[in-house]
């Protein structure tokens, strides 16, 4: 239920995230969670999709804007499949009413479009290889033949101008790398399902995630996508990424779990591994998912963002660790305790529970 996937984002030491896939119930987990009814993370909350079919008309993402921000969203949330003149009505009503949109590239936006419309966080590196190769489709659009070009296409020294308009408007970045890793890489199924933390996951979930990564390679093996051109789509992001760092463009920390193989918590550290490798230092890391969050609440979304810093003043969120991870980042595993808005939880605390909640889906059969 909620209070296990918000254990598994404390125990891994995580104490704010952001709800990317909105619905009602969220405003009122978001209330909980801030009277400490539950033990978990701070929650901003997006509102539920404007996409093609949500806001197909100019006059349908107006509506929307406005009926979610008196519905009491943090922020709206945009899909693939808007058109560039319902994304610009809701820009327009967005600036109006005061909220702010965040998420995905529409191929008919573009990323340029949407940093000079100052998105406020794209996620998924999306839009940028695309805009890169001078293709309008979003690459998990593409479909065999047309992947392999479009990766081939892909100019790299397009890059830093794309990273320096971003720092230039502000646009913040949430790479989400290791969820595209796991779904793009030619892994096999078997080798990601060997993870430790998916004791954590029930078996149904766990036999799911393994038959969307089956499946997913046989789609790519069927249409003669050879694995050299999935290594090298991977390869690009984490270009990009390290480039959008090297340019001071802004970074947030975040995953997109609890998708395939994307186990809350557990997947952040997974995250933090593939940043590194591409390229980023202990420290942009570290700030991407600290003070960059606290900026990111108060600067973007309005709210409360005294946290994030270890100062006076501050709401207590705190990691203690037994080593210092900007010596090695694998030491913010070795946590001694987690402090969320002023609530103690020593390990030797969130461990037993843990436990408890592998053995319930151990115990589980796969059926139910």
């Amino acid at each position: 239920g909620i209070e296990d996937l918000m254990l598994l984002y404390i125990a891994n030491g995580v104490t704010t995230i952001r709800g990317m896939l909105g619905a009602p119930y969220q405003l009122e987990l978001r209330g909980r969670l801030a009277r400490g009814e539950i033990i978990g993370p701070t929650l901003y909350v997006g509102a539920p999709s404007l996409n093609g079919n949500s806001a197909p008309t100019p006059r349908a993402a107006d509506s929307l804007v406005r009926a979610h921000k008196a519905a009491g969203y943090d922020f709206l949330k945009i899909h693939p499949g808007l058109t560039r003149e319902s994304y610009d009505a809701m820009v327009r009503a967005s600036r109006e009413v005061g909220i702010t949109w965040a998420g995905h590239v529409p191929d008919a936006v573009g990323v340029r479009h949407a940093i000079a419309s100052r998105q406020s966080t794209i996620d998924h590196v999306d839009g940028y290889l695309e805009a890169a190769a001078g293709i309008g489709t979003n690459a998990l659009a593409q479909q065999g033949p047309a992947f392999v070009d479009f990766v081939a296409k892909v100019d790299t020294t397009q890059f830093r101008e794309l990273a320096r308009l971003t720092r230039e408007a502000g646009v913040w970045n949430v790479p989400t790398a290791f969820l595209w890793e796991t779904f793009f890489s030619p892994t096999p199924a078997e080798s990601l399902l060997a993870m430790p933390e998916l004791k954590y996951v029930s078996p149904q979930t766990r036999a799911a995630w393994g038959n969307a990564k089956r499946q997913r390679l046989t789609m790519m093996q069927e249409q003669g996508v050879p694995a050299a051109s999935q290594l090298r789509y991977l390869a690009l992001r984490r270009q990009m990424l390290r480039t959008l760092g090297e340019a001071g463009a802004p970074l947030l920390m975040g995953t997109d779990s609890p998708q395939v193989f994307n186990v809350p918590g557990f997947a952040l550290h997974r995250e933090l591994v593939v940043a590194r490798e591409a390229g980023l230092t202990p420290w942009q890391v570290l700030e991407s998912g600290t003070r960059n969050v606290a900026r990111y609440a108060s600067e973007v979304l309005k709210l409360d963002g005294r946290f994030g810093t270890v100062a006076p003043g501050q709401r207590a969120d705190l990691v203690l660790l037994e080593g210092d991870p900007l010596r090695d980042l694998a030491n913010l595993q070795r946590r001694a305790g987690v402090m969320a808005g002023g609530r103690w939880l020593p390990w030797s605390e969130l461990e037993p529970r843990l436990a408890a909640l592998a053995a319930r889906h151990r115990d589980r059969p796969a059926s139910q």
